[in-house]
């Protein structure tokens, strides 16, 4: 029913690996508020009063992605700070 079809549309905006998708503004005229996916960006409103869209809080997939990068980084240069002294540790032994 609508019931269940509404929480299914939060919880997609609320997801943890999301939001997969935002509840668009009401239209002039209309009673019913629209959902639109998020999976090839935020959807373009033509012919809208600029309002803003309701995302849901919470870091966005570039934040994420640039945390992930940055873990990355920090990592790798961890691993070759371990390689040099294990290979200096290595060295002290033979």
């Amino acid at each position: 029913d609508a019931a269940e079809v509404d929480d299914l549309l939060h919880g997609l905006q609320q997801h943890t690996d999301g939001p997969f998708v935002v509840h668009l503004p009401l239209e002039p005229g209309k009673r019913e508020r629209r959902w639109a996916q998020l999976f090839a960006g935020e959807p373009v409103l033509e012919n809208q009063p600029a309002a803003p869209l309701e995302l849901a809080a919470g870091p966005t997939r570039e934040d994420r992605i640039q945390t992930l990068e940055t873990e990355m980084a920090a990592l790798r240069s961890e691993l070759e700070t371990l390689k040099a002294e294990f290979d200096s540790f290595r060295e002290a032994f033979r």
